[in-house]
């Protein structure tokens, strides 16, 4: 038989009485889903089907969360990804009316945590947070890649990463981009990360090939460990978002030298942009900060998950725009921009070849 969706409509219209916007994701889903697989059936058994398998979605939604949420950031504390966490959490637990845990499992550049939700319960009451092309980096290891359409899918979009800068610590003879480059000419720098793959390994790697001199990469379990060495000058620089190193500008520990964006940022106090010294092959692409739930996490509770995070960061923007950028705008469908993204992704860290 063929399906016809006014009919299924006024049939389970009773069920929408509530939650509406969130009801009518979960009826289009569960429309199409079973639409995929109306053969060999007779409608009315197909409607038995329809009725119980919608009131079942409806049902999982309604009642999650049925417990603690436990929200992982693969990183040490004091980092964008636990910042924003803390931020959107406040938030949700006050939408979700039940404790949230913020569990922070640094380690193996994120791997540990990120894999610790993909073994989770799939019932959305594990959540990870972890920038899109860290998640797409597992894939290219050399050994035991982990493939996050298998493990993860992305449940909740909470910006992208602003500009980076470049910093030293104030403790170094470097006052300029050009000091520097004549310097890593001279003998290779250390430039700290928080790990193999993120952002800040792909700038450091692309200097040391901008300038035909690869420098040294020194990963941390994490953002704030990195930026503590730097300011003791125990490693020679870092790229970073200003957010990171903001409170350490601000009181002259750390110098900053350059911005990684064509034109200069009021909100960075006249740093010298990119385009002002002449570069213009640095990588543009930024990372995306994601939610993600354990793939097999029922349709209904990934939507209402899904919808509660984007109210939650849209009450919690304003605070956080020194960590993300406002000017980005949130996809409309985040399975296919993660997709896409993480193969922009792919192809950079292949040129970079970074990862091997």
């Amino acid at each position: 038989p063929n399906l016809n969706k006014q009919a299924f409509t006024v049939l389970i219209n009773d069920y929408l009485t509530s939650q509406k916007n969130l009801q009518e994701k979960i009826l289009n889903q569960t429309f199409e889903d079973l639409n995929k697989n109306l053969q060999n059936i007779s409608m009315k058994l197909f409607i038995t089907v329809v009725v119980l398998a919608l009131a079942q979605s409806l049902s999982l939604a309604a009642d999650f969360p049925s417990r603690d949420v436990r929200i992982v950031v693969p990183y040490t504390p004091g980092g964008p990804n636990d910042v924003l966490a803390r931020k959107v959490s406040q938030r949700l637990k006050e939408i979700w009316q039940v404790p949230i845990v913020i569990d922070n499992q640094g380690g193996a550049n994120s791997l540990i945590g990120t894999e610790y939700v993909a073994r989770a319960v799939p019932d959305g009451h594990t959540l990870l947070i972890n920038t899109i092309n860290v998640v797409t980096s597992f894939e290219l290891a050399d050994t035991n890649p982990f493939m996050w359409k298998r493990n993860l899918i992305p449940v909740g979009y909470v910006g992208s990463h602003p500009p980076y800068v470049l910093v030293v610590s104030s403790k170094s003879t470097i006052t300029s981009y050009r000091d520097l480059v004549a310097v890593a000419n001279k003998k290779p720098l250390t430039y700290g990360t928080p790990g193999k793959g993120t952002m800040h390994h792909l700038y450091g790697a692309w200097f040391g090939q901008n300038i035909k001199q690869e420098q040294i990469h020194v990963p941390y379990k994490g953002v704030a460990p990195a930026v503590i060495d730097l300011v003791a000058g125990n490693i020679d620089m870092m790229f970073v978002p200003y957010a990171s190193v903001q409170q350490f500008v601000a009181n002259k520990s750390l110098r900053p030298l350059l911005v990684l964006n064509d034109q200069e940022i009021d909100s960075l106090h006249g740093i010298a942009s990119a385009k002002s010294q002449n570069i213009t092959n640095y990588p543009k692409v930024r990372p995306t900060f994601l939610f993600w739930a354990p793939v097999g996490t029922p349709t209904s509770i990934l939507i209402k998950i899904e919808q509660d995070i984007n109210t939650a960061y849209q009450q919690v923007a304003g605070s956080v725009s020194e960590i993300v950028d406002p000017q980005v705008k949130a996809p409309s469908n985040l399975v296919e921009y993660t997709t896409k993204v993480s193969q922009s992704w792919k192809d950079l860290y292949e040129s970079t070849q970074i990862l091997k």
